[in-house]
């Protein structure tokens, strides 16, 4: 595994709209791979691949849980995934790997579903749900919170 690059704000590659991943092969195994080491890291909670320069349809993301947490536990990969659902909002503070040392209240959903294309669906939590929201804007360059 590598540590990649994180591309920092005003990189214009940030507002790049990333394509779908069309089959997943050694690459993207192996982009996965470096982009979940890379968030750790970076001591992020969440990682789109239009961050490292790449414009696949690709996040990684893991929340701690807990005092036992072990890295990599609560990984979560999300591939060419869309929000199909969302409930109630929240305020919560969070930062950006490409802006470091940014922090902001941000009003997210405290809810998501996401899938892709009728498979199975991830709801979570508001720090998972920021995550992937979050992400969702590198990935498609949509905000519509």
């Amino acid at each position: 595994m590598s540590v990649l690059n994180i591309l920092k704000y005003p990189d214009p590659f940030l507002k790049t709209k990333a394509k779908p991943v069309s089959k997943i092969d050694a690459d993207i195994k192996r982009l996965i791979l470096d982009m979940a080491e890379t968030m750790y890291f970076a001591r992020g909670i969440g990682l789109a691949a239009t961050q490292v320069g790449v414009d696949k349809r690709v996040a990684v993301l893991d929340i701690p849980k807990g005092e036992d947490y072990k890295k990599g536990e609560n990984l979560i990969v999300l591939i060419n995934t869309e929000i199909t659902a969302y409930e109630w909002e929240i305020k919560y503070e969070e930062g950006c790997l490409s802006i470091p040392g940014f922090t902001a209240d941000i009003k997210r959903f405290a809810t998501v579903t996401v899938g892709v294309k009728g498979t199975v669906r991830l709801k979570g939590h508001y720090l998972y749900v920021s995550r992937i929201y979050f992400s969702r804007i590198y990935l498609t360059m949509e905000n519509k919170s």
